[in-house]
């Protein structure tokens, strides 16, 4: 396979205003990495409310990377989300972020863009795609994998099904510890670096050093792992994003979540 290297950007700049006077920025991320999800970084400073409308060809999932924001839908549903968070929106119905005058929000939007049967699938299951799903990442359940030490914490934050062909979850562990190489030529994976982070990130032969507040795409199809050195932590969120509803299946195939193993 062409031997890509692995890209990473950092999530913050020096344009974010040291001020208390109401800011929004916005900045697109990994431009040309993906057909399957668009990436933009949002933060918000002081008082202000933001209208949102994806459509029906495609499906918002808000992380929120620190601060604190309310969240509501044209459904009325409403949930405050802060620190680490996932807040996934009702299928094809706006939405709204609102940060308080005193809080200040920062958030990663993955925009993920629909294919005929995605749009399919979720009339196939209406119930599934109608309501407001968020959670906190220290709330999301369990789970285990092979590729992984014992002593690793690991979290299914966004399950399969909530959003056609995409899956999340955290993984943390403190070093000396790795995630064996591996490979999975079905889908394209974004990390993203919280609290303490400081791993190595390896593919194809090319290595990037992953910290808090960096978005790394590992190249597609490659072969993988991640390395955390004595004294440092490895703690980051993956993003999946499937090349068909198929392939999919996956997620729980390689992803043992805590007391489903009898369901």
């Amino acid at each position: 396979m062409e031997n890509i290297e692995i890209r990473v950007e950092t999530l913050d700049d020096a344009s974010w205003p040291e001020t208390n006077v109401t800011s929004v920025y916005l900045r697109e991320l990994m431009t040309s990495e993906t057909l399957a999800a668009g990436f933009h970084l949002l933060r918000v400073r002081g008082e202000c409310e933001i209208g949102i409308q994806p459509g029906r060809n495609a499906y918002d999932i808000l992380l929120g990377l620190g601060g604190k924001a309310m969240f509501s839908s044209d459904k009325q549903e409403r949930w405050q989300g802060e620190g680490y968070f996932v807040v996934r929106p009702p299928y094809a119905t706006p939405y709204t972020v609102y940060v308080s005058p005193t809080d200040y929000a920062r958030l990663l939007v993955v925009r993920v863009r629909f294919e005929p049967e995605d749009v399919a699938e979720i009339a196939g299951s209406p119930a599934q795609h109608s309501f407001l799903f968020a959670r906190r990442f220290e709330d999301c359940p369990h789970y285990s994998e092979d590729i992984k030490s014992p002593k690793t914490v690991n979290r299914m934050v966004l399950p399969e099904g909530l959003v056609p062909r995409v899956g999340m979850g955290t993984v943390q562990t403190e070093g000396p510890d790795e995630v064996l190489e591996h490979e999975h030529p079905m889908l394209d994976q974004f990390f993203v670096g919280l609290r303490d982070c400081d791993c190595t990130v390896h593919a194809n032969g090319h290595e990037k050093r992953l910290r808090e507040g960096m978005l790394l795409h590992v190249p597609l199809a490659s072969r993988h792992g991640v390395r955390v050195e004595q004294g440092r932590e490895l703690h980051y969120l993956w993003i999946d994003l499937f090349v068909s509803l198929r392939a999919q299946s996956y997620l729980h195939e390689q992803h043992q979540i805590e007391g489903e193993e009898n369901k």
